[in-house]
């Protein structure tokens, strides 16, 4: 496939998009793990762990895939760590819906609070990120195994 085709730049913008809306959304988890709100110190409903806690580990764990994404030149790893973390949030919604918990997701923390914004529209901000995610990871992924197969197949 050429360097400029459709499907590389396509996945290009895909993965700047992502890194963008993981650094903005990991800090947003960090900074709120820092706070005072009464909702940080009690459980989250699925992990039975302190929100602080979640807050704080999630961050990380987004900081972490972003660094990798500018860190590592492997397009196949970097589809795939977007792939894995978009399945790890399909997995916590649907154990929260599967439990019932009718609360908005926390997705962002309580950013809600500081930006004036209603939660129940931060989370459909989240359920948009998550989208992105979820279709984006996989579908870059098929498209980045199917072109290692091409050329697998193409020098065979």
């Amino acid at each position: 496939m050429p360097e400029n085709s459709w499907a590389i730049q396509a996945r290009r913008w895909f993965l700047f998009a992502t890194v963008a809306i993981l650094f903005l959304t990991a800090l947003t988890k960090i900074v709120s793990s820092t706070g005072s709100a009464r909702v940080l110190d009690a459980d989250d409903p699925l992990l039975k762990v302190a929100n602080r806690k979640v807050y704080l580990g999630a961050g990380l764990v987004e900081l972490a895939i972003v660094w990798q994404l500018f860190r590592n030149n492997s397009s196949l790893l970097k589809v795939l760590l977007v792939s894995w973390l978009a399945t790890m949030f399909a997995i916590y919604r649907l154990g929260a819906l599967v439990l019932g918990v009718k609360a908005p997701c926390s997705c962002l923390g309580n950013a809600y609070s500081w930006l004036g914004v209603q939660p129940q529209t931060m989370n459909s901000i989240a359920s948009g990120f998550f989208i992105f995610l979820l279709v984006g990871g996989y579908v870059f992924t098929v498209l980045e195994l199917l072109q290692r197969r091409r050329i697998r197949l193409a020098t065979v």
